[in-house]
């Protein structure tokens, strides 16, 4: 009986796996462009993951019936899916730690080159670009010219001390240069984090001050939270093992039913078509 109870969770369980794996593997292609190397815009499908992490590479379609083709940073200039637009561009990447207990006692960033897909938050005569790696750190990058310029930010531990972390704030200076035909935006300097929420913000209060209308914003998609109920029934059965329990010779518990009833909330995460989510039940079952 313990070895078939044994198979059937393993079956349950390679089971659960197959169909993560199915439901994470299904195409999802909605209709976009390319920009080639040379300026042509091609359009056709691409298959859409609303992604969390900056893409390496995306599957585009001319016709649904294609075969899929491959595009990276260094194939393309640029896509468009959904309310998505992704420049690719040759950039500084930070390579800092950002764990506390990591921390170096280094003021300057660790950087490396590499060609990227940049998410656009801002497109205008002043543009905001966000690049979050598959180590979950968020970047932003400005254009300037043609070149994309790396903002820059890290937290250091103190040389004397080493429980005091101290941060690197260079990008408020870049942002002061790079934004300076508005001078009343300054003031919004001193409370701002290095966050996605805080730049897009400062951007638009930019476009506002100065009256120039943008050519594309991605609004930072949100949290969405669902609440509701659920009710069912429970089995409930109780066996002892005599080989364990000497002083217990016979001793019978029936099977019983009863209700359960629970209240739950549901926070969708944001980004990756919503399959994320943390789940939190308050649930009642009498036994």
């Amino acid at each position: 009986m313990r070895l078939l109870n044994l198979h059937r969770k393993i079956s349950l369980l390679v089971f659960g796996l197959l169909l993560f794996n199915v439901c994470f593997g299904q195409e999802n292609y909605l209709q976009a462009y390319v920009v080639s190397l040379n300026g042509d815009t091609v359009h056709g499908y691409i298959d859409y993951r609303n992604w969390g992490k900056n893409p390496d590479k995306v599957s585009f379609k001319k016709q649904m019936t294609d075969q899929p083709v491959f595009y990276t940073p260094l194939t393309i200039k640029s896509f468009s899916v959904a309310d998505d637009k992704y420049m690719s561009g040759i950039v500084l990447t930070d390579l800092s730690p950002v764990e506390t207990n990591e921390l170096d006692h280094y003021k300057e960033l660790r950087t490396e080159v590499d060609t990227v897909f940049l998410q656009s938050v801002f497109l205008g005569n002043k543009s905001l670009f966000l690049y979050k790696s598959e180590a979950d750190r968020e970047t932003f990058y400005i254009l300037q010219d043609t070149a994309y310029t790396l903002l820059e930010y890290k937290r250091y531990l103190s040389e004397t001390d080493a429980t005091v972390v101290k941060e690197n704030k260079r990008y408020l200076n870049q942002l002061a240069v790079y934004l300076n035909d508005c001078p009343t935006i300054q003031q919004d300097f001193k409370s701002l984090k290095y966050v996605r929420k805080n730049l897009e913000n400062l951007f638009l209060n930019y476009y506002e001050c100065t009256g120039n209308d943008f050519k594309f914003h991605n609004k930072q998609e949100k949290i969405k939270t669902e609440f509701g109920a659920v009710a069912g029934l429970t089995f409930n059965n109780l066996q002892f093992d005599p080989s364990l329990f000497h002083s217990i010779k016979e001793i019978d518990f029936s099977t019983s039913a009863c209700y359960s009833v629970a209240l739950f909330a549901d926070m969708i995460l944001a980004r990756n078509q919503g399959k994320w989510s943390l789940y939190n039940e308050l649930a009642f079952s009498p036994y």
